[in-house]
């Protein structure tokens, strides 16, 4: 009988501790209803490094946020890791998120948004370097 009630406060204990998640994500740009069509003349683009932000905020009873403007947080953390240069872009837009529940008590959530920065080289100045 002791046995059984060690094991049960143990699994409960585990249980506690371990809580439950999920995780996902989308590449935004695929998704997006928000179609932009520019046109120049590129004359060449260069992939130059991945930039990307991330926020978190938890929630008790997984109900009431502690924190809010979770996307614009991660939106102004992948700007400030992208350092965009004139003439550079950020392209390939990628969301990821996970979500973590402690036995309802308690929730906490993770956004990720990140992107590849792309230099873009017009063709009316193929033939001198870009100013920064």
């Amino acid at each position: 009988m002791t046995k059984t009630l060690r094991l049960s406060t143990l699994a409960l204990g585990a249980g506690l501790l371990a809580g439950c998640g999920a995780s996902g994500g989308f590449i935004r740009d695929a998704v997006s209803t928000q179609q932009l069509e520019y046109r120049m003349d590129v004359s060449g683009v260069r992939y130059v490094k991945p930039a990307n932000g991330s926020a978190s905020t938890g929630s008790v009873l997984c109900i009431i946020p502690l924190s809010g403007h979770l996307y614009q947080e991660a939106m102004q953390e992948l700007y400030l890791s992208a350092e965009l240069a004139p003439n550079q872009v950020i392209m390939n837009l990628r969301e990821d998120y996970s979500i973590r529940s402690y036995l309802g008590f308690y929730c906490t959530r993770q956004l990720t948004v990140s992107g590849d920065v792309f230099e873009l080289t017009p063709s009316s100045a193929a033939g001198r370097p870009v100013t920064k």
